[in-house]
């Protein structure tokens, strides 16, 4: 099993450095996933290269079955620890056509095409977060600010009526007296 998943690398490798995926003959879904997962049970090939381009052909098959969000490349971006490296992420960006890639289940619209308006892209995402929250905030403190108001009109009505009550009740027992 082992030489059957280094000839696997080996095709997917060469299917990312020249483009070309006919050699894997993967049309189904299921059968990339189970490629996919049995790849990912494996040790990946040496080297950053040899790495790179692994990744270039996992996309460049999943272009070709449109995937979605249950696209696996994200598990093996993850294991590889290569979301840095800005030239493979460029890459990527702007050869997918699935917003899932390479996150998973966060994705940036299929507008972002390099790293560099990735990063762009996150720290708008992060300003948009941080109003959110500070909107989230100021809404929380007005609700308070409204809570305790009404909670003091009730106390305030409360004490009014118990003087009512006082005031009427010494009127009934003077009454009663009389």
């Amino acid at each position: 099993m082992a030489k059957n998943n280094q000839e696997l690398h080996k095709l997917i490798i060469d299917a990312g450095r020249s483009g070309e995926t006919t050699k894997l003959n993967i049309r189904e879904i299921s059968g990339y996933h189970q490629l996919a997962t049995e790849l990912l049970r494996h040790p990946l090939p040496v080297g950053k290269e040899n790495r790179c381009d692994l990744l270039k052909g996992l996309l460049l098959l999943e272009n070709g079955l449109r995937l979605g969000s249950t696209s696996l490349l994200h598990n093996f971006m993850k294991r590889l620890d290569l979301y840095t490296d800005a030239e493979l992420m460029d890459w990527i960006l702007l050869n997918r056509n699935n917003p899932y890639v390479p996150f998973g289940s966060f994705h940036p619209p299929l507008e972002v095409r390099s790293y560099s308006e990735y990063l762009e892209y996150e720290k708008g995402r992060q300003v948009h977060r941080e109003k959110m929250v500070g909107m989230d905030m100021e809404r929380s403190r007005l609700a308070k600010e409204r809570k305790e108001q009404a909670r003091k009109e009730h106390e305030a009505r409360k004490k009014d009526n118990d003087q009512k009550r006082r005031r009427d009740g010494a009127r009934e027992n003077r009454n009663m007296i009389k």
